[in-house]
């Protein structure tokens, strides 16, 4: 007899800083865990009155429609995701010529702007918990983008320890040149960037 291990992830509210101070930056997420991965995953932003849904192999969802990420403009700035910290202390410096930034001030809602196409990526080294990061993953999979801890491995949930060392996400629009270039940010890694 096979057991199967089922876990419902739901932190109440992602963005905590965001929410305090009134910005628009915040979301509840929920993510429904079998075997290690994200099957069900739903996120609302209540100041957008948006809610996004995936179950996989289904696609993803905006307000009961199918989304499509929208074409990337031309002539504009690939949009990256970056944790305002480590941006002032220069971390990731040497990507700032040739991209735009935004801050990470909930890291769901940066994975949802990822996996809709309303940005390209989300970078951080910083510790991220699983259960904020379980909903995104499955909205950006099954928009067809990317997404690993800060080491470049495969996010897998339920584990002991419940903290990654960062999230490196590309979203379905990411040119590739720049999705090559974000996966080779991995922690501890000799690129120049620490």
């Amino acid at each position: 007899m096979e057991v199967f291990l089922v876990r419902w992830n739901v932190p109440p509210i992602d963005g905590t800083k965001a929410f305090i101070s009134g910005e628009p930056e915040y979301c509840i997420s929920v993510g429904l865990i079998e075997q290690g991965r994200p099957i069900v995953a739903g996120i609302f932003n209540p100041s957008t009155d948006e809610l996004f849904t995936a179950t996989r192999g289904g696609g993803l969802r905006l307000n009961n429609e199918l989304v499509t990420p929208p074409v990337p403009g031309s002539g504009r700035a690939p949009v990256i995701a970056l944790n305002p910290g480590e941006q002032r202390i220069g971390r990731f410096s040497a990507l700032e010529p040739s991209i735009a930034t935004r801050p990470i001030r909930s890291i769901a809602w940066v994975l949802t702007l990822a996996a809709t196409g309303r940005i390209e990526g989300v970078v951080t080294w910083e510790p991220e918990n699983e259960w904020d990061v379980a909903a995104g993953t499955l909205l950006i999979a099954e928009a067809g983008g990317t997404i690993s801890d800060g080491y470049g491995r495969e996010l897998t949930f339920n584990r002991r320890e419940p903290r990654y060392r960062g999230i490196i996400a590309t979203g379905p629009r990411c040119p590739e040149s720049l999705a090559q270039q974000l996966r080779l940010l991995t922690y501890g890694a000799d690129n120049g960037l620490a």
